[in-house]
């Protein structure tokens, strides 16, 4: 069933020309600077999610593990290059490969239209999880449910750190599966796919208030994570090179 994703009307339209990329439930909201942007963009981005989702549905059929193993399964390597990439990311947070699904599409398509088409600035958004490369700071706010931080909490982003990823995870939000009780376990990496690795990892581990500070503890020494932010019901945890922002 479809889900307003009301929280796409935030988005920066001002700088940013946004379109939407449906196929099957794959449902990116991608933005590009409006001097770079062009109508052909639209058409290479469903035809390449089109590509994408295809070729890792079928090899799904082939390899059930892929899709139902939560923790990292043995390396195929006849398997197509966005599978072997999820692969790899998931073993590096010991977490299944499907934990990355959504980072890698975000990180597959950005790339490709900067590779395509010499963009200057692009946002991919895939169900709250991101790929970024801009040229102006950004700031981003953290939605975490019934939390009273919830959209109170947020990031900047310095331009100069990207191209990265933030992907978010959540024990309390939506319908994707989670071992643990976070409201919100937002981690920044080089990597959107490492991003959405690992912010199911240290979801999965915060089942009460007290974990939060161990988590981000530990989450202090992964040299792999730029930035992370943890939040559960009124516990804020931060770590990482970015400033925090609360909002009004």
């Amino acid at each position: 069933m479809y889900e307003p994703r009301l929280y796409r009307t935030k988005f920066n339209s001002e700088n940013f020309k946004f379109f939407t990329v449906v196929y099957k439930e794959t449902d990116l909201y991608i933005g590009i600077d409006k001097t770079s942007y062009h109508s052909d963009i639209e058409k290479f981005s469903y035809d390449l999610v089109y590509s994408l989702r295809n070729t890792l549905d079928e090899y799904i059929k082939v390899n059930k593990e892929f899709l139902e193993s939560h923790i990292p399964i043995k390396f195929d390597a006849t398997a197509p290059l966005i599978a072997n990439e999820m692969m790899l990311a998931s073993y590096k947070a010991d977490v299944g490969p499907m934990a990355t699904v959504a980072g890698a599409f975000a990180e597959f398509v950005g790339t490709s239209i900067e590779k395509k088409f010499g963009v200057n600035e692009i946002i991919v958004e895939n169900g709250g999880d991101i790929y970024l490369n801009i040229r102006h700071d950004l700031t981003i706010s953290i939605y975490a449910g019934n939390s009273p931080l919830s959209e109170k909490t947020g990031l900047i982003i310095d331009h100069n750190e990207t191209p990265l990823g933030i992907c978010t995870s959540s024990g309390t939000v939506g319908h994707s599966f989670s071992y643990g009780k976070a409201d919100a376990v937002t981690i920044v990496c080089k990597s959107s796919l490492l991003s959405d690795a690992y912010a199911t990892a240290y979801c999965n581990k915060i089942k009460e208030d007290k974990d939060v500070n161990i988590i981000i503890d530990q989450i202090k020494d992964n040299i792999n994570v730029i930035s992370a932010v943890i939040i559960k019901n009124n516990k804020f945890a931060v770590a990482g090179k970015f400033r925090v922002v609360f909002f009004k």
